[in-house]
C-alpha cells in the first residue's frame, strides 16, 4: 500500500498521551491505513473514528475513543493529525443519528446506496433500522461497508 508512515511528535503531545505508557502510545490502525509491514499509513481522510485497545481507568470501564483530524498542506497532502482521546458522553448513545451531522450524512448515504424510497414502506423500514443502529458503529462503519446493505 503506497502511503506515508506517520511519526510522532514527543514536543506536541498534551494530556494523556504524555504519559509513557504503551496504551497512550499505540499507533491508530484503520482498513485503509495499514501498509504490508503492519504500519499506520496517512491517508487522506479529514476525520477517522477508532477504539482503543485498552479500557479506560476513568469514569466507566470501556474502551475509549480515538478521533483524528487530519492536517493538510496546501497542494492537499497530509502532513499530520491531531488525536482526541476519551470517552463520549451518554447523550451520544442516546441521540438520534439524525442530530448528529455526521451520522446524518452517512444515513443519507447508506439511503442513497440501498435506493428506496425514504418515504416508502422498504426506506422507512431501513431508516428504523439505521435509527437503532449503535451509534459508536456509525461513526466507524463507511456507507458502503453498512451490513445492512448486504
Amino acid at each position: 500500500m503506497e502511503g506515508r508512515e506517520l511519526q510522532r511528535d514527543a514536543d506536541s503531545v498534551l494530556g494523556v498521551f504524555r504519559l509513557d505508557h504503551p496504551r497512550y502510545c499505540e499507533r491508530i490502525r484503520t482498513e485503509e491505513g495499514v501498509g504490508d509491514n503492519n504500519e499506520y499509513v496517512l491517508v487522506p481522510q479529514l476525520l477517522s473514528f477508532a477504539k482503543s485497545a485498552h479500557h479506560s481507568r476513568v469514569h466507566r470501564p470501556t474502551y475509549p475513543d480515538y478521533i483524528t483530524v487530519d492536517r493538510y498542506d496546501d497542494d492537499g497532502n497530509v502532513i499530520g493529525e491531531r488525536r482526541f482521546f476519551g470517552l463520549f458522553t451518554s447523550t451520544v448513545y442516546n441521540e438520534s443519528p439524525r442530530n448528529i451531522p455526521l451520522l446524518r450524512r452517512k444515513l443519507k448515504a447508506v439511503m442513497d446506496i440501498a435506493g428506496f424510497n425514504p418515504q416508502g414502506h422498504n426506506g422507512k423500514q431501513l431508516l428504523q433500522v439505521l435509527e437503532v443502529y449503535p451509534v459508536m458503529t456509525c461513526f466507524r462503519l463507511k456507507p458502503s461497508h453498512w451490513p445492512v446493505l448486504r
